[in-house]
């Protein structure tokens, strides 16, 4: 099933989310963070927030297509409050197979490639 185009474009509002302390630690805990800014809330503010710190995760996967295949890109920009840029999250997910075949593009004089 080739991928819903009519989803291009669309935007969502914001939506504020207030994680506790207790799950910034789970995580912390969860991803081998040990760095005391993200445990204890006196060493983040010495370190100059007014919090404990969420930790930072990251994955990279690399696929390989072949044949027919589309890309779908999410992206998600997480900002404060009071809108300030925290960060920009990009998602590209590969699907494979799923776009209508392609025609041959014709060369100058009329043959196709």
């Amino acid at each position: 099933m080739p991928l819903n185009q009519s989803l291009v474009g669309k935007e969502y509002p914001p939506v504020a989310y207030e994680v506790g302390r207790e799950k910034l630690r789970e995580f912390a805990a969860a991803v081998g963070e040990t760095d005391p800014v993200f445990h204890d809330e006196e060493a983040a503010r010495a370190a100059g927030h007014p919090d404990i710190v969420a930790a930072p995760s990251s994955r990279v996967a690399a696929a390989e297509a072949k044949g027919r295949h589309e890309l779908l890109t999410i992206e998600t920009r997480v900002t404060t409050e009071d809108g300030d840029p925290v960060c920009t999250v990009r998602n590209v997910l590969l699907s494979r197979g799923t776009a209508p075949e392609r025609q041959p593009r014709a060369r100058e004089g009329g043959t196709a490639r």
